[in-house]
């Protein structure tokens, strides 16, 4: 994913045209960029749009939800490293 994309969007959410910043709330969901959180933040919290700051709260939960559930799908370096190690033979030092 290109970070100069997210950029764009981040930009896009303090124009003045509310349609505007609502077509980059939808966006940066579409795009699923957890770089997109602080900025979406930032307009759930100061948008003076009451309805574009529910878009944007909505946003960044989406976003967040698919990391959190994407992370807790990998294993952590612990089970991949238990997991290799136990295919390996063992060998004993004579």
């Amino acid at each position: 994913m290109s970070s100069e994309r997210i950029e764009v969007w981040i930009r896009r959410l303090r124009d003045t045209d509310i349609n505007v910043r609502r077509e980059a709330i939808q966006q940066l969901e579409a795009l699923g960029d957890p770089a997109a959180l602080g900025a979406l933040a930032a307009v759930f919290a100061l948008d003076t749009d009451l309805e574009t700051r529910k878009m944007a709260q909505w946003a960044g939960k989406s976003i967040y939800t698919v990391v959190q559930t994407r992370t807790a799908a990998e294993p952590t370096f612990w089970q991949r490293h238990t997991q290799r190690n136990w295919a390996k033979p063992i060998h004993r030092i004579a």
